[in-house]
């Protein structure tokens, strides 16, 4: 139940944040919303990211009537998530839908009172929100601007490190893709030579599929009599101050024949940090034994 003087305590607001520190991504999220709407006795909460260039918005975590729900987009324009400044909480105590009337959203969840907050992200851009919706007019709000300002900025952290993961998860399918559209292997390989990601023509030439070379070095599928040249030469790569070497091996395939390659490795980095290599290895045709 709500305090009796409508004021959050200080205990109350602790005990939140304790429950979900623990927790991160995802997680976090789905355990925020569940403490939140607890605290503040709210139908739905969510946790929203802007999308399309700011006009729209896709839930990252909602919680509708103490269950998770499955996520869903829904335009900024006409609805009262468009009110919200930057870093600035708005609260429509009752009849939320007489000032956003073409909000469809709100009039299919039966919303009265509604309250959010945009997250800023340390860029000091506005990248989602975090909202609590009600379905009868809003009896606690001086409850809501204490809570939310133990959370917002934990939240925003949260949230600005998924969509720089989901970035990269984006990115790193891109790579992938193309990997597998070309006919020569692409390694991505440690600083010490241990293979992290072949591409789909690793099987062709070295047997294995590409998932049973991750872990192996590659210098494991040359031939013997090139196998100490690969690796004495790769090393002397990554302890040099060059940032792409080329070298010709061989590579012995356990059923076909025996291929003579090219190795191209560039040095990949992270800063000024050097992370690993991003290999080549095409076959040369002219050589083959």
């Amino acid at each position: 139940m709500t305090h009796p003087d409508n004021l959050v305590p200080e205990q109350a607001l602790s005990r939140l944040v304790f429950q979900v520190s623990p927790f991160t991504g995802i997680s976090y999220f789905h355990a925020l919303l569940k403490a939140l709407s607890g605290l503040l006795e709210a139908d739905i909460a969510i946790v929203a990211e802007i999308i399309a260039e700011g006009t729209q918005a896709r839930t990252v975590s909602v919680l509708m009537d103490g269950e998770k729900a499955e996520n869903f987009e829904f335009e900024l324009n006409g609805s009262p998530f468009s009110a919200c400044n930057m870093g600035r909480l708005t609260i429509y105590p009752k009849d939320v839908v007489a000032f956003f009337p073409n909000d469809y959203l709100l009039i299919d969840l039966s919303v009265e009172g509604f309250a959010a907050i945009p997250l800023i992200n340390s860029q000091n851009q506005r990248i989602g929100f975090l909202a609590v919706l009600f379905r009868t007019a809003i009896l606690n709000q001086p409850c809501i601007e204490p809570a939310f300002g133990a959370i917002a900025e934990r939240v925003a952290t949260e949230l600005d490190q998924k969509r720089e993961f989901d970035k990269l998860r984006e990115i790193e399918s891109y790579f992938i893709g193309i990997a597998d559209l070309t006919k020569d292997v692409i390694l991505v390989i440690t600083l010490r030579g241990e293979i992290r990601f072949a591409s789909f023509a690793a099987s062709a030439l070295l047997g294995p599929n590409p998932d049973e070379l991750t872990g192996h070095h590659f210098c494991d599928f040359l031939t013997e009599d090139t196998r100490l040249l690969g690796k004495q030469e790769f090393e002397k790569f990554i302890a040099s101050g060059e940032t792409q070497f080329n070298i010709d091996l061989k590579v012995d395939h356990p059923i076909n024949h025996t291929h003579a390659v090219r190795l191209s490795v560039v040095k990949t980095n992270a800063g000024n940090e050097v992370t690993g290599c991003v290999g080549i290895i095409e076959i040369c045709k002219e050589q083959e034994v």
